[in-house]
């Protein structure tokens, strides 16, 4: 890395993770340096080098990784956040230019005063790059170079462009979904989350619960407080922030970042008290925001408030923060707003998280979203963000044990909604706080058993449950012609219409949703009705692939 600087009174200081290509080696010569999350949850390998899965190599980021300067800067001003601006410009390989800003993180340890401000971004070409950036008062102004190479860093989320209700990542492999919510485990129930408590946090929660359970997903409420005070707001006052609730967001992302999980927001800017301190100031808070934490490519869906259709204005308002914050984001992240929250025609709302009862297999087997589910059928992302809360006393129509979550979570993978699994509950003990983690052993069976046997991404994959009898307590999907699933809840036989695949074979496979285990069964005919015994007593899955 190269860097060139003018102006008083300012420094460039290596990063606290590492320094990477650092400069000349004159005592007093500012230098810059970039660190990354390598391929294996690391930082940078040390100077000359990103980190990869080999080691060493021979640039300073990875591609999708974070590059970071850190530049000390003297100036003083009332107030850092509002009365001046850190512009950059970034120069790709292919000479496209990029124009972005960098943030004030006063003392860069979470303290609330100091010089230290941060270029925080995520190149998204392999090769050289060059950075210009300059303070909006003309008092400093700098450049510096670095080079990209490629890790294998997914980068950000995207709609499938075969099929808008599912989500591929920046290189086009398929996102399988696998949430799990952390936002009641690391807020309600905790002291304030500040910098002290993000390791306990990761050691506590993040680790044990999220990583060692397999998912790849998690529901955030940080940024944003919580009126009772369980945890620190980034946003302050909303005029000066918050920078030790800002290092535990940053400690937090990060790890999820090396994990490669994926990280979804709940309530980002204000909760329903501070709406109104929202909307007075929402587009340097957006924009700090997005210097902070727009070079997560796994952080995405940032949606403003909770169940909005309380505030006032909230249609028009949540319309013009939503469009502003996405007209500013370099990657275009996958957004959307809780649900209660607008319509599908916002060009911005690709991904639509939402709050349904679900303790059958019929609850959540619907694709409509929004005040009184007036969206029907959602035709983008469907998140199934407050479903599947496992809630011991039942309230808000949640399910209360294992065998309403399996049922639940079958509902919503029949009608192609991402799940999310949080054990959640306020109720009496034994699961006082939480959940009691009776669901979850099923979740990991059906997700395992989905996305290894369902043509799920298929475009023509939907509901078909006319094909099915509900008196039975059956739900069907399918591709018509090439596959059927159908979950049972009796366990009884299951009577299928195949009149619309004449003349095809279809191959049987039974599966066990409680047990976790398989049977395969005769082969039937297509063009007609089919009643199949089941095998197994009790809740059952039939699936019928046309036979190769």
């Amino acid at each position: 890395m190269v860097a060139r600087r003018s102006g008083p009174g300012w420094k460039i200081l290596p990063l606290v993770l590492a320094c990477v290509a650092c400069g000349d080696d004159n005592p007093g010569t500012p230098t810059s340096s970039a660190s990354s999350a390598g391929s294996e949850g690391t930082g940078a390998a040390g100077a000359g080098g990103g980190a990869g899965a080999g080691g060493a190599t021979d640039f300073d980021t990875e591609l999708y990784g974070i590059h970071e300067t850190t530049i000390e800067h003297a100036q003083s001003y009332a107030n850092p956040f509002r009365d001046v601006t850190l512009d950059a410009t970034f120069t790709a390989p292919s000479g496209r230019t990029i124009a972005f800003w960098g943030f004030y993180d006063g003392d860069g340890k979470g303290g609330p005063t100091g010089d230290v401000w941060r270029i925080r971004f995520m190149p998204d070409e392999e090769g050289a790059w060059t950075l210009e950036w300059s303070f909006s008062d003309a008092s400093a102004e700098g450049s510096a170079a670095f080079t990209v190479g490629d890790t294998n860093i997914p980068g950000p989320a995207r709609l499938d462009p075969d099929n808008p209700q599912v989500m591929v990542d920046a290189r086009g492999n398929p996102i399988h979904f696998r949430g799990y919510g952390i936002k009641h485990r690391g807020s309600y129930n905790d002291p304030p989350l500040s910098l002290g408590k993000a390791e306990p946090f990761i050691a506590e929660v993040i680790e044990p619960h999220l990583v060692a359970g397999g998912y790849n997903a998690a529901y955030l409420q940080v940024p944003t407080g919580w009126p009772t005070g369980h945890v620190d707001s980034l946003w302050g006052d909303y005029a000066m922030y918050d920078l030790q609730a800002g290092h535990y967001v940053d400690t937090v992302l990060r790890h999820l970042h090396q994990k490669r999980v994926w990280a979804l927001g709940w309530i980002t800017f204000c909760i329903q008290v501070t709406w109104s301190d929202l909307q007075n100031g929402y587009q340097p808070l957006m924009r700090y925001f997005v210097a902070r934490y727009g070079a997560f490519y796994n952080y995405f869906m940032w949606s403003p408030c909770w169940e909005m259709w309380e505030l006032e204005n909230w249609e028009a308002k949540t319309d013009e923060m939503m469009s502003y914050l996405v007209s500013i984001d370099p990657w275009q992240r996958l957004q959307g707003a809780h649900d209660r929250a607008l319509d599908e025609w916002q060009d911005w709302q690709s991904i639509h998280p939402r709050q349904q009862p679900c303790r059958t297999v019929f609850d959540g087997n619907t694709r409509d979203v929004g005040v009184d589910a007036e969206i029907a059928p959602y035709g983008r992302v469907v998140f199934g963000s407050e479903d599947l809360w496992e809630y011991c006393d039942g309230s808000w129509g949640k399910p209360r044990d294992g065998t309403e979550v399996r049922r639940g979570l079958w509902g919503e993978l029949m009608a192609n909604v991402l799940p999310l699994y949080d054990e959640h509950c306020e109720g009496a003990p034994p699961c006082a706080g939480l959940g009691n983690g009776d669901g979850e052993p099923f979740v990991q069976l059906a997700l395992d058993w989905w996305y290894a046997n369902v043509d799920y991404r298929n475009p023509g994959f939907t509901m078909h449950n006319e094909l099915v009898s509900a008196e039975e307590l059956q739900v069907a999907s399918s591709v018509p012609g090439q596959q059927y699933v159908v979950y049972d809840e009796d366990g009884g036989p299951i009577a299928i219409d195949l009149s619309q695949a004449p003349g095809a074979t279809f191959d049987v496979l039974w599966f066990d949703p409680v047990a976790g285990t398989e049977q395969a069964g005769d082969a039937v005919q297509g063009g007609t009705t089919q009643v199949l015994a089941s095998p197994i007593a009790g809740d059952t899955v039939l699936l019928l692939n046309t036979a190769r």
